[in-house]
């Protein structure tokens, strides 16, 4: 649910504008009674009851003109003693304390409690009690006699005082635990907002904060990447000036030394290289940097590079999407960091012999599912949820090869969610696993045939 913290006066006056509509269809409901009640209760006086109606029109279109002049909660009281005078005028003429518009008094008071505070509500339901009472006394002394209505006999309940008073103690009764009620389950409701309003607003704080920490960290996680790669690259060239012998003959101890140390500055350079990679995963692209790239030549290129890699270890590398002009917009450099990772691990996981498949599927909400299936060692069950955790790697793989960082997937989820994509898994130690990506794509024609690669 969204919520948004209102200040008080504007609650106010958001609530003073819909009493003031609630009130055209009091007006209209009035008017319609005015015309069909005389028809079917004999002694009802249409032009009276036209007349109410036209008086609640005209002040309630005095009160439109106020609304933004005056007093909020000025002009809600003198709506509610205005309703109330309204509504004593036609019982009165309607029947008096066997009106039915009575129970209009009860209505009126339940519309109170969501408009002002207790002690208003209490103050305007005391003054409906004193005009229901001046209205009893009036028509009992003959100040203004109830209009007969036939078959009616309304004025037998005036003559008997204890009625009267009992009549007068219900209503008061009524009224009061009326606004009780009412009022008791309206401030409840109002301190349960308010603690939400609070604890959005401590969510959205706390959100914010977490935004300007993973900037920071992003930030230090560059800069220091950045700061390290260059010294890792320098050593490295030298290692290998070394080894290739442009520094002079070296001893195989030494060689050995040299290779070691080299392979190790590799997976540094590697770890760096895809901590840069993560950091520009979690950045959005802005729109003038992006690209309209053919997704079937960019994946066909991609693994064209890998096929050295799969035939090595003798396996089966497969592509098969439908030849149609599907556009990726965004970074080209992207796309390849998604699917190096995806179809690297897959052929670095799946032992000879085995089968790797790119299998490229458009759907009709124009997202391009693709599934990078392997025979590999798979994932334990229990792990699974893990898998797009920062350096986590799973227990066989790490059994399987030592290298490794645990920041490929990671990369591949956070480029895709970047572009509004979605990755999934389904994997089965011992048997392989399969990678679901789904990416945003603009379809400029549709060609049936399917087209096939395969290294």
């Amino acid at each position: 649910m969204d919520l948004r913290f209102i200040p008080l006066e504007r609650e106010l006056s958001d609530r003073l504008h819909w009493f003031i509509r609630l009130r055209w269809f009091a007006i209209a409901g009035l008017t319609m009674f005015s015309v069909v009640g005389p028809l079917l209760i004999q002694g009802l006086s249409t032009v009276l009851l036209l007349s109410i109606a036209g008086v609640i029109l005209l002040y309630n279109l005095l009160f439109l003109v106020l609304e933004k002049r005056w007093n909020v909660t000025y002009l809600i009281h003198c709506q509610v003693l205005l309703d109330w005078l309204a509504l004593t005028v036609l019982c009165h003429q309607t029947g008096g304390i066997d009106s039915p518009f009575v129970l209009f008094f009860v209505f009126h008071v339940i519309l109170i409690s969501m408009l002002t505070n207790r002690r208003g509500c209490f103050a305007q339901g005391f003054m409906s009690i004193v005009l229901i009472c001046i209205m009893i006394v009036v028509e009992k002394t003959g100040l203004f006699p109830i209009p007969e209505i036939p078959g009616f006999n309304i004025a037998a309940h005036y003559e008997r005082t204890d009625y009267l008073l009992l009549y007068i103690l219900s209503f008061a009764g009524v009224v009061m635990f009326t606004i009780y009620l009412t009022t008791s389950i309206v401030q409840q409701l109002r301190q349960r907002e308010e603690k939400l309003i609070t604890l959005q607003q401590n969510l959205s704080r706390s959100y914010q904060e977490l935004v300007e920490l993973d900037a920071a960290k992003s930030r230090f996680v560059r800069t220091v990447a950045h700061e390290i790669r260059s010294p890792m690259a320098a050593t490295q060239s030298l290692l290998r000036v070394a080894l290739d012998g442009f520094a002079g003959d070296i001893n195989e101890k030494v060689r050995d030394l040299l290779v070691r140390s080299e392979r190790r500055i590799i997976q540094l350079l590697d770890l760096v290289n895809e901590l840069l990679d993560l950091v520009r995963g979690g950045q959005t692209l802005p729109e003038e940097d992006k690209s309209d790239i053919n997704v079937y030549e960019a994946i066909s290129r991609i693994l064209s590079h890998m096929e050295g890699r799969a035939e090595e270890k003798n396996i089966h590398l497969k592509f098969r999407m439908p030849d149609t002009q599907v556009i990726f917009r965004g970074d080209e450099q992207d796309l390849e960091r998604i699917f190096q990772n995806l179809v690297g691990n897959a052929i670095k996981y799946t032992p000879p012999k085995g089968y790797v498949k790119v299998i490229g599927r458009l759907r009709r909400d124009n997202f391009l599912l693709f599934k990078v299936c392997d025979t590999g060692i798979g994932i334990p069950e229990k792990e699974v949820p893990r898998v797009f955790d920062e350096f986590f790697r799973a227990s066989n793989a790490k059994r399987s090869q030592r290298n490794g960082t645990g920041l490929g997937l990671s990369i591949v989820k956070k480029t895709i969610e970047k572009y509004g994509g979605q990755i999934k898994l389904h994997s089965k130690e011992g048997k392989g696993s399969c990678f679901s990506v789904y990416l945003p794509v603009i379809v400029l024609k549709d060609e049936p045939p399917l087209k096939g690669y395969r290294s």
